[in-house]
């Protein structure tokens, strides 16, 4: 089961499966999102001075979109320079106490395992954001049994955020020549699910970091992806992952002709 080894053991403790142990994960993570998001917020706003541009306008935009894919599954595939992009987007698409009400407003998340397993409250934090951790380049029957679990979630009406470049893009630009297959594998095992891909960058944001500089405005924009299959295996998981990573970079290019334009 790939989850922090503190909520696995946890789990063994009370001999419950793994799809019950998702549930209570769920649970938990909905009661505790009262207590957790505003204190996060008020960090982002008030301590960094984060703002997103636009919000009210995406926010509603994303309300339109929830609508129009009902019950689908929902894969939320974006691009990724900051350790705090999860929350950044989080904030930009729902407020708080929308996601204690509606589960597909709040998505689980695929972070790096190294960065949340050396302390206990790293992961239960982990734990309680709907992480499900994945050692990046890790052994290939690890990747594999994490893309099931997150095919069970897609498959019971949650959303999921990953990042398909596998990681911070270290060239500050998305990087259309190297990235993860993981979204095209989910995607080939769940044929109805709906992509979305969301772009999100600081308005001074010149390269990968840990967080963003203090004041930042982020612009965040976001598609639903049209996508298709041809093949299949790996080939096929290849497919359907460029056109994910290629609708990140048009995103990603317009963004930057926009702002060059308005200086």
């Amino acid at each position: 089961m790939d989850v922090s080894a503190g909520a696995r053991s946890w789990r063994s403790r009370l001999g419950v499966d793994f799809r019950v142990g998702l549930s209570v994960q769920s649970a938990l993570s909905r009661l505790i999102c009262p207590l957790a998001y505003h204190p996060l917020l008020f960090y982002l706003k008030f301590v960094r001075g984060y703002k997103i541009a636009e919000i009210q306008k995406i926010r509603a935009s994303f309300n339109g979109l929830l609508a129009e894919t009902k019950d689908d599954p929902l894969l939320i595939c974006a691009n990724h320079l900051t350790m705090i992009d999860s929350a950044l987007i989080m904030w930009s698409l729902s407020p708080g106490w929308k996601c204690i009400l509606e589960s597909r407003r709040f998505p689980w998340n695929l972070p790096e395992r190294t960065i949340f397993s050396d302390r206990w409250w790293r992961t239960t934090l982990c734990y309680l954001a709907r992480c499900l951790p994945i050692t990046r380049n890790g052994p290939p029957g690890e990747s594999k049994r994490v893309l099931e679990n997150v095919a069970t979630l897609l498959g019971r009406g949650d959303s999921v955020l990953i990042f398909p470049e596998g990681g911070r893009s270290r060239i500050g630009r998305i990087d259309v020549e190297n990235f993860s297959y993981g979204v095209g594998m989910i995607a080939q095992s769940l044929p109805n699910v709906r992509i979305v891909c969301v772009f999100s960058r600081g308005g001074n944001q010149a390269e990968y970091s840990i967080l963003p500089r203090r004041g930042e405005t982020f612009f965040v924009q976001f598609k639903l992806l049209n996508w298709t299959l041809k093949s299949k295996g790996l080939r096929g998981a290849r497919e359907i992952a460029l056109q994910v990573i290629e609708n990140l970079a048009a995103m990603e290019h317009a963004y930057f002709a926009s702002h060059s334009s308005s200086r």
